[in-house]
């Protein structure tokens, strides 16, 4: 079972959407890819904590005609701490667990839509909070929901200077599964969508539209367990307008979307029980945009985890 490979890498809302021109909307917070294969999938109880990288090079920007408008040297680096704990309480018939992460986020050359500021240091963004997980497994599908917020923890203001959060409470319904293709639970597809609904940014009146994210994977798993290879994909759309008194002139309403794609490999080794670690690495690349940045993302986090194993004999708490 992959346990990194649903390492979440809420940074920061830096999926953002802009033109340069005047054809773009406001970020959301939730960032592709979070997830990727068995994303549908809880781990086992127990705690793990992954620190993750994500590097993002920009190439482009896709208008909401489709022209492209090449930019380059645009580049967003992050650093996140993720932690995730599973109990073997029962909550609706599935195992209860609760998740959080703590972002860093860095940019190399300032861009109006994004907030950010040339040679901008690394900073603390937009703390993720998910106080409610479960994690349902059936003999061929595991099943998993959730319900989320983010903290306007990041630094912000309206001119934008050097912003590391987005100066929001943002909140997430998330549910998926992951379907396990043979009965040996070898190969496996997954989905997991995320909605996303925001407040007013502070001291403006300026809210951001709904989101719809999906994110998910095709893979399978070798070296008995110990190799877990596939590709991962991820689509995001803005359900609703932007909105409010505060939104620039400069600006078009209308809804955006963005699509990722690329390979996934996580190595898992069982050290010494009940002691567990994994590496995963994804390179995607951003597809079919609309009022969008489009370039290419390397995602690589390290998962410790401490596996909660009951003793023999004995049964797990109700």
């Amino acid at each position: 079972m992959t346990l990194a490979s649903r390492v979440g890498l809420a940074l920061i809302g830096l999926g953002a959407i802009c033109s340069g021109r005047a054809d773009a909307q406001l970020a959301g917070e939730h960032v592709l890819l979070q997830f990727g294969i068995k994303s549908g999938s809880q781990p086992p109880p127990g705690a793990y904590l992954a620190p993750t990288y994500l590097n993002w090079d920009v190439d482009q920007i896709i208008d909401r005609n489709g022209n492209e408008i090449p930019i380059g040297g645009l580049a967003v680096h992050g650093l996140a701490f993720f932690g995730w704990g599973v109990t073997q309480k029962k909550l609706l018939g599935g195992n209860y667990g609760f998740q959080i992460i703590v972002p860093l986020v860095s940019s190399d050359l300032e861009f109006p839509r994004l907030g950010l500021q040339t040679g901008s240091g690394l900073g603390l963004g937009d703390i993720y909070v998910q106080p409610i997980n479960l994690g349902w497994h059936n003999e061929r599908i595991d099943y998993m929901a959730g319900l989320a917020f983010y903290a306007p923890t990041g630094s912000y203001t309206a001119q934008g200077r050097d912003n590391k959060g987005l100066g929001m409470w943002s909140f997430e319904l998330s549910g998926g599964a992951t379907f396990y293709i043979d009965p040996k639970k070898q190969y496996h597809f997954s989905a997991l969508g995320f909605y996303e609904i925001h407040t007013n940014k502070e001291d403006q009146d300026l809210k951001v539209g709904n989101m719809m994210t999906v994110e998910g994977g095709l893979g399978g798993t070798f070296l008995k367990g110990g190799l877990n290879v596939g590709v991962v994909y991820g689509a995001q759309w803005k359900i609703t307008d932007d909105s409010g008194a505060d939104f620039p002139s400069t600006l078009l309403p209308g809804n955006n979307h963005i699509y990722t794609i690329g390979p996934e490999a996580t190595l898992v080794g069982l050290y010494k029980p009940p002691w567990l670690g994994s590496i995963t690495a994804r390179y995607l690349w951003d597809v079919g945009a609309k009022s969008s940045f489009e370039g290419k993302r390397l995602i690589i986090f390290l998962t410790l985890g401490w596996l909660n194993i009951p003793p023999k004999g004995a049964e797990a708490p109700e």
